[in-house]
């Protein structure tokens, strides 16, 4: 049986944030992590749970609301506390099953990226794997 070490990093390390609102996505997102790294101590008003991982050659922060949590507020509260702990974080995506894409003659399949602005105004761009 080979044993994994966790990598063990700091806070500084982790730029980029994937927010999911539901654990069936938070699944989607930790099974694409080609590394999970080991917990850090949090900020004391910091009561999110994270995990720690990388994709590629970007360390991320994977973090949602708590088990029954859920909505608009949910994710606010979420997205106002990694501040806290993760300071550089520079982006963050919310990850989620694509159940609110807007209009049924869009052709949204897996891989389709949905982008939302304030006005609302909604951006499809269809990537083709490994293009």
């Amino acid at each position: 049986m080979m044993v994994t070490v966790k990598k063990q990093l700091v806070h500084s390390d982790y730029t980029v944030g994937l927010i999911y609102a539901k654990p069936l996505e938070m699944h989607a997102i930790l099974t694409m992590l080609d590394e999970e790294h080991k917990s850090l101590q949090l900020d004391e008003d910091d009561e999110n749970e994270y995990t720690l991982g990388r994709i590629g050659s970007h360390n991320v922060v994977v973090f949602g609301p708590a088990r029954g949590e859920q909505g608009k507020v949910a994710i606010s509260t979420v997205v106002n506390q990694i501040r806290l702990s993760f300071k550089n974080v520079r982006i963050g995506l919310l990850v989620g099953i694509g159940g609110g894409v807007p209009k049924s003659n869009h052709d949204v399949r897996l891989g389709t990226l949905s982008s939302a602005h304030r006005n609302m105004v909604h951006q499809l761009c269809n990537m083709t794997l490994g293009s």
